[in-house]
């Protein structure tokens, strides 16, 4: 059952803003939204949904179904690299090699001038070496200002473009779009949450969101109910919402959220007789120390298991998703044929032929595998029929994947009761139980910090357990003077351990 302020966004015509807080059902909203659209369009154009992950476009294609068909459903920058870029580059700039995209450049590219040169000369699309700038987006946004056959393309094949986790964008994506939405007249719709902003450090733009609130030819909507929450914590995430504007006051008295104060050693024993019997999960903002309170868990006889963030993501080329879907299709013995291509045909529409030769790759691949064997050839010819360039450099990663226990752990892992990740592999998902620490967070003295710690607690369904091993108040000063604004007192639904 939809709420009135989900409705109202599903049913909102125009260019429209959602602000959606966590566990609102934001991906409800917006399979809805692509639902009542497709099936209202009475034109020949259709509609781009776009966001960051090929997991989370997997989800939005597996619910819209066979209404999905002749859609744009996949991630940003594949819809920049596949709709402009490789189709206008080519007649744009007068070359014939066929457009790739690789690792990026051994050397810095300081305008979009050099990388159009770079391009010209090689036929590869490569980044920037400062993560901060996005050359694929700053390309696709100079194709399309310079060629009236892909403005037209684009005026003729799109009604409306759909962007979700927008709080991720930076500067050179948002003015793609917008350009989209004011020269093109292309409808936007788009979704994020503020508080969710946890990719600063690599180029995210905070000011964004708050732009396009202020932006008169947007339609401003608001989701706050949540669904995955217990009330207690509901109302704990309330305290870093300065948008909402109802009391929070007596929602709950069932206090939920536990604060240990605590030492580096003793903090085990002090949480045992709260963790959760079931899906009670340690987030850390670093690899190692999630690794570490592994063996701090074994003292007192909990067995949590760390789930790895997967290696193969650190590929930078369009290799690295087709290389994903082998290791799953490798590690996780129940893992079809038809779930690599399936997964995979954001990339690449296939015909009937090449899925039969790509059948036929995978079984090899798989025999190959368990034999032993050496598999880069077979690899590289599943690349050759899906034109994808795969690198020594991605492959040497990719084999280096395969055998790397944690990774494997990663892929078949999953629902094991207890375990440790980073918070930033956490997103989007939710347990029963969260426990956290807050010297993670440097006591929130900065946006980046508090959206982190935001993130995390709002991963947890029924509980979370706070632990405190810095030796100071800070860090519960700071959470009682965010209460304070909220007119609520801490304790009401927070017990604190000393």
């Amino acid at each position: 059952m939809l709420t009135e302020e989900q409705l109202k966004a599903i049913e909102q015509e125009g260019n429209v803003l959602v602000l959606a807080s966590a566990g609102t059902g934001k991906t409800a909203v917006l399979v809805n939204k692509l639902i009542r659209d497709i099936e209202r369009n009475k034109t020949y154009k259709s509609i781009a949904a776009m966001t960051f992950t090929i997991k989370a476009t997997a989800e939005i294609r597996n619910r819209l179904g066979s209404l999905s068909y002749n859609q744009y459903i996949g991630t940003l920058n594949t819809f920049a690299v596949e709709e402009i870029i490789k189709p206008f580059f080519k007649d744009l700039y007068d070359i014939n090699k066929e457009i790739e995209i690789d690792v990026k450049y051994d050397d810095s590219i300081m305008t979009a001038n050099e990388g159009v040169k770079k391009i010209q000369e090689t036929g590869i699309i490569g980044t920037y070496e400062d993560i901060r700038k996005n050359f694929i987006f700053q390309l696709a946004l100079h194709i399309v200002k310079k060629s009236k056959a892909c403005r037209l393309y684009l005026q003729a094949k799109y009604f409306k473009l759909y962007i979700d986790e927008y709080q991720d964008c930076d500067r050179d994506t948002h003015n793609f779009f917008m350009y989209l939405c004011y020269q093109l007249k292309i409808q936007l719709f788009i979704v994020g949450d503020p508080k969710q902003s946890i990719y600063i450090w690599r180029g995210a733009d905070t000011k964004i969101l708050k732009e396009l609130e202020e932006n008169p030819l947007f339609i401003k909507l608001r989701l706050f109910k949540n669904f995955r929450a217990h009330e207690s914590l509901e109302a704990f995430s309330f305290i870093f919402d300065s948008k909402y504007q109802k009391s929070i006051n007596g929602i709950s008295s069932e206090k939920r959220i536990y604060y240990f104060f605590a030492s580096q050693s003793n903090w085990p024993r002090k949480i045992k007789s709260y963790i959760s019997e079931d899906n009670s999960v340690v987030l850390r903002r670093m690899r190692e120390t999630a690794k570490n309170n592994v063996q701090d868990l074994e003292s007192i006889s909990k067995s949590f298991f760390y789930i790895e963030e997967p290696t193969i993501y650190q590929i930078y080329s369009s290799a690295k998703y087709l290389l994903l879907e082998l290791a799953k299709f490798l590690i996780i013995p129940s893992y079809s044929t038809f779930e690599v291509i399936d997964n995979y045909i954001d990339f690449n529409i296939l015909t009937k032929s090449q899925l039969t030769e790509i059948e036929i790759r995978l079984r090899n691949l798989r025999e190959l595998y368990n034999e032993g064997l050496d598999i880069r050839n077979i690899v590289e010819d599943i690349g050759v029929l899906l034109k994808i360039n795969i690198a020594d450099e991605d492959f040497n990663k990719f084999k280096n994947s395969l055998s790397d226990l944690y990774f494997q752990d990663s892929l078949i892992g999953q629902e094991k009761s207890f375990t440790t990740r980073t918070i930033h592999s956490s997103k989007g998902l939710e347990f029963n139980q969260v426990i956290i620490f807050v010297q993670d967070f440097n006591n929130f003295y900065n946006d980046d910090n508090k959206n982190l710690f935001y993130v995390a607690i709002t991963r947890a369904k029924d509980s979370i357990i706070i632990i405190d091993c810095t030796g100071n108040f800070n860090c519960l000063n700071k959470l009682k003077s965010l209460c304070r604004q909220r007119n609520v007192e801490l304790e009401s639904f927070v017990s604190i351990k000393y």
